[in-house]
């Protein structure tokens, strides 16, 4: 049953490609504001990482002035934060590195040579690394979860090779679940592309 899903999902991914009025592949780059939701709630703030990857556009037809489209991204990123002490003991930092794939439907609108857009879509991210920060001491962060899950809102603008996209990113599965304390990663990203 599972290799006919399979089977299945590759046949409609290969009928949709080839309804695909433009395809287009590129590189991104950019920036994010991580940040996490803890169970229980620890006063957490942010942390800046940067993103890079490269993705492929495929945008099917519409009327002139509108469209859609569908974008799947290969992405390296990090994500993570900072607990700031509560008794005077040092600070600690969770940072997390993740090969990530998003799908993406967007919605878009033509004006002129101007394509400004919506959409939103699902994540996968397989951990590369995470380390804790106590202080001056890192290590390893250990028992954290090998795969997230995650859902992506967002929106943007292209324009000849260029785009600019913003979005926010919530994870559906905490990375981390241990010894009463879960934790979920949250991300807003600008991301900058160029197509070849």
């Amino acid at each position: 049953m599972k290799k006919l899903l399979i089977l299945s999902l590759a046949l409609l991914c290969t009928a949709v490609l080839l309804q695909a009025t433009e395809l287009r592949t590129g590189a991104l780059l950019g920036g994010l504001m991580a940040e996490v939701s803890s169970t229980p709630d620890n006063d957490s703030n942010n942390i800046y990482h940067f993103a890079t990857g490269v993705y492929l556009d495929y945008r099917f037809g519409g009327g002139e002035e509108y469209g859609w489209g569908l974008q799947t991204q290969l992405l390296y990123t990090n994500r993570g934060c900072k607990i700031p002490s509560q008794d005077g003991s040092a600070n600690e930092r969770y940072d997390l590195s993740y090969l990530q794939l998003p799908i993406i439907a967007r919605i878009e609108f033509r004006i002129g040579n101007i394509i400004p857009y919506v959409g939103g879509g699902l994540y996968g991210g397989y951990n590369l690394a995470a380390k804790h920060k106590v202080s001056d001491s890192k290590s390893d962060l250990e028992d954290v979860e090998p795969f997230e899950v995650g859902v992506i809102a967002g929106n943007g603008i292209s324009w000849g090779r260029y785009s600019i996209e913003m979005r926010y990113e919530q994870g559906l599965n905490p990375f981390y679940d241990r010894n009463g304390l879960e934790m979920t990663n949250i991300a807003y990203t600008v991301l900058l592309g160029y197509s070849f």
